[in-house]
């Protein structure tokens, strides 16, 4: 998997992560929550679009891109060293 494809994968799943979390409200308001009531759906897809939208942007806070990594470069330095022969003069 490439880095794209990793980025990506972790704004999806923070969004679906966070947007589980407003399942919780069928339990805590029922009555307003439940898509077996009158507008039921409407908020609960509200409140699954906000809290999937709220996951999503805390991801993208600490992984803004898939190249904010550091790059490591490395410079090699070469000397050239001259033996003294036997006609050179000490």
């Amino acid at each position: 998997m490439g880095t794209w494809e990793q980025w990506l994968n972790g704004v999806i799943g923070a969004f679906i992560g966070a947007a589980s979390n407003a399942i919780t409200l069928l339990i805590i308001d029922p009555l307003k929550f439940s898509p077996t009531q009158a507008g039921g759906w409407k908020n609960l897809g509200a409140s699954l679009l906000i809290s999937g939208g709220v996951g999503a942007a805390l991801y993208l806070k600490n992984h803004p891109t898939p190249f904010d990594e550091t790059t490591k470069v490395t410079t090699t330095v070469l000397t050239e060293t001259h033996l003294p022969t036997k006609d050179s003069k000490p």
